[in-house]
């Protein structure tokens, strides 16, 4: 990446792994129990990248005798990561479907598509090794608990590799009241 580095153009590889692991600290290798997603991580990520999405709901307030908006209060946000895994090994399929289990035999790899009522919660770990104030300065998002909330539609076809559209949603939890940040080395 060249200046200005604030322009910050690069890819993330995504790890998950359950609630409660140990966020790796932005300028050391990841350890601990995390699980890439994508064999390759971010190779195997849709070319049109990972989104970060900030959606919100914000209702304005006017009085009667005025037209213009007089006050507004946010009633709704949330955190949203996006983007297309290309990797359907069953270890893969099974973890961004609902962390689901797979019975491993002599032959095959078996995952059960049916998932319940219960949601798989994962903590999640995004990290590029470049940021916004240096090659060499890493930058990670840090999300202690997320849930898939996307309905994944896998197409097979002979014009493109078949992707798994994925949508975590970061859930609040008392727990981890920072509840998902964005980190930068900074060199300082």
């Amino acid at each position: 990446m060249s200046t200005p580095y604030s322009i910050l153009w690069t890819t993330f590889d995504i790890y998950v792994y359950a609630l409660g692991e140990a966020m790796t600290a932005v300028d050391a290798a990841v350890a601990g129990n995390w699980i890439k997603l994508g064999t390759a991580g971010k190779d195997q990520y849709n070319e049109e990248g990972i989104v970060i999405g900030h959606p919100q709901q914000i209702t304005k307030w006017r009085g009667l005798g005025n037209a213009a908006t007089m006050k507004v209060n946010r009633t709704e946000e949330d955190v949203t990561i996006r983007f297309q895994l290309h990797d359907m090994t069953a270890v893969q399929y099974a973890k961004v479907l609902d962390d689901i289990t797979v019975t491993n035999t002599s032959n095959y790899q078996l995952l059960s598509l049916l998932r319940g009522t219960s949601v798989a919660h994962l903590a999640m770990l995004l990290r590029s090794s470049e940021g916004p104030y240096g090659d060499s300065y890493a930058c990670q998002y840090e999300c202690f608990d997320v849930v898939q909330t996307g309905g994944p539609d896998i197409t097979f076809a002979k014009s493109a590799p078949a992707g798994i559209p994925l949508e975590f949603t970061v859930i609040y939890n008392s727990t981890y009241p920072t509840y998902c940040v964005f980190k930068a080395r900074d060199g300082a």
